[in-house]
């Protein structure tokens, strides 16, 4: 039998998606001081990375539901990299 992904709010949680602490308040931060280190809005952030403003700001808050796709994507805007080990997972500045 496949391993299904656990239900969220009575629907099955999708396998691509980050949900509630995965996107920490400390990564939100971390994202928003890069943002705003390269003098970037939230808008020119979005529309570089090709996502809607209002996902930069989910993202910046540290919502939940965030799809790494779309994750990826601002994150390489950033200059960001997304680095994930046994036991924890943490955003660190690109190479």
């Amino acid at each position: 039998m496949q391993n299904q992904p656990t239900e969220r709010h009575g629907r099955p949680a999708s396998r691509d998606k980050l949900h509630s602490g995965d996107v920490t308040p400390r990564w939100a931060a971390q994202l928003r001081a890069q943002r705003k280190r390269l003098g970037l809005t939230q808008r020119e952030l979005a529309d570089l990375a090709g996502v809607a403003e209002r996902t930069v700001i989910a993202v910046e808050r540290g919502s939940d539901g965030v799809g790494l796709g779309t994750l990826r994507r601002i994150l390489t805007v950033l200059g960001l990299g997304l680095t994930l080990t046994p036991g924890h997972g943490e955003i660190t500045a690109g190479d």
